[in-house]
């Protein structure tokens, strides 16, 4: 009996949504359930009612809890609106609703911010071309609708952001942005997984110099007073096998002022990181994640496990960093892994490298005893993949690393160090003039210690004026890659380094100005990594303008400029232009870039003192004067 009521029921909402909804171009409607995979979807222009089969559960009585799923399949080449759903939910007027939009290749959906329909409660798009979410619709009628969106799914799509999009969120509308709808994603939602999608930015538009910088100064300054995003309702994050332009839509709408008091699983694999996104490379960072389960990095290119701090002790966080770039383990990395404790961090299909430099991870896999070290047994079975001569063998029972490492290079000491001695002897008088400079350079770099003072002149008392760092680096975001992997090699290099930036040594919470003023006068200072990116960016030029200032007052060439490739010289402001023509600087594509650098940063260093080093120590004077002494000397 209760099966046939419920039939009736059917039938009567059937009739219903036809009657008083009418069709949704291209989609089909199941009432219910959900639509068998195997059915091929009418793609026609008629609104197909399904009847889902259905249980004689108590539930079932109440018509407002049944499942509306909607599918639609795009065809090639067709521009459809999701307007149309919302039109059809604003009639239908019962809950809750289930979207699917599947698009054949070349279909694409217009999808503009609001994502808002009565009793939408999910939203999947597969395979679309997606265009208008940077766009913004104010009408009075969107506004005084509530979201209740739960799950959104984006996958193997493309996101086309418009110039003009862009202009208008920025210029026109930013006011009304980041007062009515100040976050980038419904704050309602459980879910959300971008996955496999690229975002794709079309100059539709063109804009002259002048008004590209106040573009890029309105972005800035809305960036900054930004409105800070609480996702209370978030269990789950994805954003997954997509390319450089989503990482940084992850970072600048997604991580950046956000809190996730609920969040489980942070899903950013196959993102090409070479890096932790910088929200979790902050002091505290866990205290914005405080029911945080799960990190998965795997698949990226991070060569190091980088976390500014503990989480809490006891509690469980795992992080996934198998199939990334890791091949050494230093002792600040492993100590990462044991604060994980009792989580682990994953450390699966990693290339591992055997020589002296991983013999502190090796002890810790052959010493270390108890619950720390169980949730890494698998790493017993991990082999070295370099050096030839260790390859195949276990890492854990690898010996005499720094023995065996030292024996196999002998030659290569005698070959590459010894010989091109006695030949500079032979040739030192001829390239003496011509080539004084550079000799000068390598002298320094490849075969003088750095705790002589060979070859380095005596500081002036003004330079061996306390510094916190050796030098501040300035540089664009988007440049970071490069701008890590130089920082990493200066840090870690005989003469040890000590840099100033912006991720580890800004103050948070402080004015971004204070900032940048604080970091170049506690620095001996200021290196520039001049980029096309460099100066799109406010506040880049601020940091220039004070480490030029610096330099005037400190009657020194504080200032140190390293150009990269594919930088024009014609497009720079005219206090740098000036700066550029007085001063040298370093190119990036030199081919003794390295050894200029290193001995620009050790040159004018007190070299003769030898205690233990700490920001403000007396070993800490030793830690270079600075890049920009090279065009003294040079």
């Amino acid at each position: 009996m209760c099966t046939y009521m419920w039939f009736a029921v059917i039938v009567l909402t059937e009739h219903l949504c036809t009657a008083a909804v009418g069709p949704i171009p291209n989609c089909t409607v199941v009432v219910g359930s959900t639509l068998d995979t195997d059915r091929t979807l009418d793609t026609g222009r008629t609104l197909d009612i399904v009847h889902g089969h259905t249980t004689n559960s108590e539930n079932d009585n109440n018509l407002n809890s049944t499942v509306m799923n909607v599918y639609c399949l795009i065809n090639e080449g067709d521009n459809w609106n999701f307007s149309l759903v919302r039109e059809w939910t604003a009639a239908y007027g019962a809950g809750p609703v289930h979207v699917s939009i599947t698009c054949k290749q070349g279909g694409s959906v217009y999808l503009r911010r609001p994502i808002k329909a009565d009793h939408l409660e999910l939203l999947r798009i597969h395979a679309c071309n997606i265009v208008g979410m940077s766009d913004t619709d104010f009408s009075a009628e969107l506004q005084q609708k509530n979201y209740s969106i739960r799950q959104l799914v984006i996958e193997d799509s493309v996101i086309e952001v418009l110039l003009t999009e862009i202009w208008r969120y920025y210029m026109d509308d930013a006011e009304k942005n980041r007062e009515i709808y100040p976050c980038g994603y419904p704050q309602t939602l459980e879910e959300l997984t971008i996955r496999n999608t690229n975002f794709k930015y079309i100059r539709d538009m063109s804009l002259t110099n002048t008004k590209n910088d106040e573009l890029m100064k309105k972005i800035l300054q809305y960036n900054t007073r930004k409105h800070q995003c609480i996702y209370n309702n978030l269990l789950y994050l994805e954003y997954s096998g997509t390319s450089s332009s989503s990482k940084d839509e992850l970072n600048e709408q997604f991580l950046y002022k956000c809190i996730y008091p609920s969040l489980k699983v942070m899903n950013i694999s196959r993102l090409l990181l070479t890096r932790a996104p910088e929200k979790l490379s902050k002091y505290l960072w866990h205290i914005d994640f405080p029911e945080l389960e799960l990190i998965d990095l795997s698949h990226n290119r991070i060569t190091d496990i980088d976390f500014a701090s503990p989480p809490p002790k006891g509690k469980r966080i795992a992080v996934d960093l198998s199939n990334n770039k890791l091949s050494i383990l230093h002792r600040s990395s492993i100590q990462n892994v044991k604060n994980f404790y009792p989580g682990v961090v994953n450390l699966r299909g990693n290339q591992w490298v055997c020589n002296c430099s991983q013999q502190d991870f090796v002890k810790f896999l052959q010493e270390e005893e108890g619950a720390v070290i169980d949730g890494y047994a698998y790493l017993g079975e991990a082999k070295c993949s370099r050096p030839v001569s260790t390859l195949g063998q276990y890492l854990k029972n690898a010996k005499n690393l720094c023995g065996e490492t030292s024996d196999n290079h002998l030659p290569s000491l005698v070959l590459y160090v010894c010989l091109p001695l006695l030949v500079l002897c032979f040739v030192v008088l001829i390239v003496l003039v011509r080539f004084r400079r550079e000799i000068r350079v390598l002298v320094f770099t490849r075969f003088t210690s750095v705790n002589t003072c060979l070859f380095v002149p005596v500081p002036t008392k003004s330079e061996r004026a306390e510094k916190d760092f050796d030098a501040f680096v300035s540089y664009s975001s988007l440049d970071e890659t490069w701008v890590y992997d130089l920082c990493r090699r200066l840090e870690e290099s005989a003469h040890e380094f000590r840099l100033c930036l912006h991720h580890k040594h800004f103050v948070p919470g402080a004015c971004i100005s204070d900032n940048i003023i604080d970091s170049v006068e506690r620095s001996r200072h200021t290196i520039m990594v001049l980029s096309p990116n460099f100066l799109k960016s406010e506040w880049c030029i601020l940091e220039f303008r004070k480490a030029f200032h610096q330099s005037l007052m400190e009657n020194e060439r504080h200032l140190v400029v390293v150009m990269l490739e594919g930088f024009d010289e014609s497009s720079v402001h005219s206090d740098m232009k000036h700066f550029l023509k007085t001063y040298t600087y370093l190119k990036a594509s030199d081919f003794f870039f390295m050894d200029k650098l290193v001995y620009a940063l050790s040159k004018n260093r007190d070299n003769t003192k030898n205690t233990s080093r700490h920001v403000g120590s007396a070993k800490d004077q030793m830690a270079s004067k600075a890049l920009i002494s090279v065009v003294k000397s040079v």
